[in-house]
């Protein structure tokens, strides 16, 4: 029927699969980078009241400063990973955006080639009528060849 349509919904439906793929992957990224920061922001807290247990018992001041560094460094790290968190949202986002064009176009193809199917049945069964109805008419050739 129309092989140039035909080929344009498979690109499509490649295309679109492919999207949906990178909507996978993008959450599949910020799901992971969401527990990295939940096990930092974990161990923070962790951090904080061990510090605070140690400070109220009198620990040595060379390994509260020790702790309170590493609690410093514990906290740049929570930072970057909470602009991963929220870069990598932001890239779901987008992708998520580019798949459901890419089904809305699918849709819109497949809908068109669903119209021209029914076009296509209608005029077949258009022309197999109009030849049933050729053959019931009394000067058919049809029925002349079997009178004569």
């Amino acid at each position: 029927m129309s092989s140039g349509l035909d080929l344009v919904r498979r690109m499509a439906k490649v295309h679109e699969q492919v999207s949906r793929r990178e909507v996978a992957d993008a959450v599949t990224e910020l799901t992971g980078a969401e527990t990295v920061l939940g096990h930092l922001l974990r161990e923070r807290d962790g951090l904080r009241h061990r510090l605070q247990v140690e400070a109220t018992s009198g620990a040595a001041a060379g390994a509260l400063a020790d702790g309170y560094r590493y609690l410093g460094a514990l906290e740049m790290r929570i930072g970057e990973a909470r602009e991963s968190v929220e870069a990598l949202g932001q890239t779901l986002l987008e992708r998520e955006t580019a798949w459901m064009g890419k089904r809305k176009e699918l849709r819109g193809l497949d809908t068109v080639h669903a119209r021209r199917l029914r076009a296509e049945s209608a005029r077949r069964e258009r022309r197999v009528q109009k030849a049933l109805d050729d053959l019931k008419r009394p000067e058919s050739p049809v029925l002349a060849l079997e009178i004569g």
